[in-house]
Parts: structure tokens; sequence; C-alpha cells
């Protein structure tokens, strides 16, 4: 392998040298020229075909050992892809559910405690109100804030999970999905290329955005 392979660049090599050093001497000034220069152009045509069979001569084995490969290793992956997303999924419900109720749980405390406060302060005030007793009145407006306080603090439930060897949490990703294509803005749209070549053979002159022209090419047969 390693003997043909080299042989085949060696092979190529020479082929670009000549091609480079017999080039360099041409101009297109009289029909003599042109004649001459469609000539090499198909010797230039043939040569390219010659390196690119030989490229994919060499490259075949690799790939068709690549392909093999990949065949081999797809259905595991693709396998155990699907269970992977699967546990995702029953774990993410998991979580989700748990969070909950500790939010449940937790706004539960949050308003019993503001209660508290507030049957406390509604206490000191009638004790104020009774002995006239300032600080009472004032340790009553304390409670009251605090009460204030409680009914609006952010509650934050812990999302982290430890495992034996990984620790898994929940976390907020935007993400998108298509759901009217003919809405989606131009600068968020590829022209494809292939599917406007094909309108373009089939005849199609005009598509609203692109310029559609002739454009001459020298055809070497």
């Amino acid at each position: 392998m390693n003997n043909n392979y080299d042989d085949s660049l060696k092979a190529v090599e020479k082929i670009h040298k000549d091609i480079q050093a017999e080039y360099i001497s041409f101009n297109v000034l009289t029909d003599d020229d042109y004649a001459r220069s469609a000539d090499f152009l198909k010797l230039i045509k043939n040569k390219i075909k010659a390196i690119e069979d030989t490229r994919k001569g060499l490259v075949k084995p690799f790939n068709d050992g690549v392909k093999k490969i990949n065949t081999l290793f797809k259905k595991p992956i693709d396998d155990i892809t699907i269970i992977k997303t699967s546990l995702e999924e029953k774990m993410l419900l998991y979580a989700k559910d748990k969070a909950a109720k500790e939010l449940e749980k937790q706004e539960k405390l949050r308003k019993e405690e503001a209660e508290k406060l507030k049957a406390l302060a509604e206490k000191e005030k009638e004790m104020a109100s009774l002995f006239g007793d300032n600080k009472l009145y004032a340790d009553a407006q304390i409670n009251l804030q605090k009460a204030s306080i409680a009914e609006t603090k952010e509650i934050k439930i812990e999302t982290r999970v430890p495992g034996q060897c990984s620790t898994t949490s929940i976390r907020k990703k935007w993400v998108y999905e298509v759901v009217e294509a003919n809405k989606v803005p131009a600068e968020f749209l590829s022209p494809d290329d292939i599917k406007i070549k094909r309108a373009i053979d089939a005849g199609l002159r005009n598509i609203d955005g692109i310029k559609i022209y002739e454009k001459e090419i020298l055809v070497s047969r």
C-alpha cells in the first residue's frame, strides 16, 4: 500500500510540474495559438480526471473502512442515545415534581410566617393602645414590615441532586422550533443553492432577490 501510494504521488507530482512548465509558454494571440491551447486544454482535463481517479482509488479503502466502522457503531450509539434521552426525561419529570412540592411547602411556610407576624403585630398594637406604650407600637410596626417582607421574598428551590459520582441539576435554556416557516425573517433564512440551480436549469428566469444572468464559459470536448 505504501509503495503504491508513493508511486501514485510521484506520478501526480510529475503531471503537476509538467503542466505548470508547459503553461508558462502559452499565449492565445493567433488562431494557431487557440488551436494549440484547445489541445492543451483537453490534455489538462484528461490529467485532472486521471489525478482525481488516482485520488479516489487511494482513499476508497479508507472510506470503505470508515463507512464500515460508522455502520458498526451507529446502532449502539443510536440505541444508547435513546436510553439516555428517556432517562433524562424521567429524571427531569421527577426533579420538576420534587421542586414543585418543595415550592408549595416553602410558600406555605412563608404564608404561616407572615400570618404569625401580623397576629403578633396586632396584639402589640392593642397592648400599645391599652397602656400607651410607644415601644410596643414601634415593635408592631417592625413586625408588620417583617410580615410584608415574608409575603414577597423570593423562594429559591435547590435543584441540584448529588449522586455517587455525579451531580445533576435543572437549568433553563432558550431553544426554538419553527412553527410558521413563511413568517421567519429573511436574515434567518439561507438560499438553497442546489434548488436554485435546478430551477434555473428547468427554465426559471425570475426569482425575487436573485439575479439570474447568462455567463460565457468555455466548453471543451
